[in-house]
C-alpha cells in the first residue's frame, strides 16, 4: 500500500522527467518547433512548479516562498515574452530553464 511519501517520489520523479524532456527538446531540437514545444514545456512547469512550492511552503518558510513566486514570475515573463515574439530566443530559453530548475530544486529538494 502506498503512503503519502510514495506518491510524493512519483510526483517528483515525473515532473523530472517531463523536465528532461522539454529541457531536451528545447536545447536539442533540430526543427523550430520541437524547441518550441520544449520552451513551453519547460515554463508550464516551472509556473506548475512554482504554484506547488506557493502551496506547500506558505508561512513557515517566507524565503523559500518568496523564491517560489519569483521563479514562477519568471517563468510567466520568458512565456509571455515569447508568446508576444519581443525579446530574443535564447533569453527566454534561459530563464525559462533557470525558473524551472530553481523552482525544482526549492520545491522539492530544499
Amino acid at each position: 500500500m502506498m503512503n503519502n511519501m510514495d506518491i510524493l517520489i512519483i510526483v517528483f520523479i515525473a515532473i523530472i522527467g517531463a523536465a528532461v524532456l522539454g529541457l531536451g527538446l528545447m536545447f536539442f531540437g533540430k526543427k523550430a518547433w520541437q524547441r518550441r514545444i520544449g520552451f513551453f514545456i519547460t515554463t508550464l512547469l516551472g509556473i506548475y512548479v512554482a504554484s506547488v512550492s506557493v502551496r506547500v511552503l506558505s508561512v513557515m518558510f517566507p524565503l523559500q516562498y518568496a523564491l517560489g513566486i519569483a521563479m514562477g514570475a519568471l517563468s510567466a515573463v520568458a512565456f509571455v515574452l515569447e508568446i508576444s515574439g519581443k525579446g530574443k530566443r535564447k533569453v527566454n530559453m534561459l530563464m525559462g530553464m533557470v525558473a524551472l530548475i530553481v523552482g525544482i530544486i526549492n520545491a522539492f529538494i530544499i
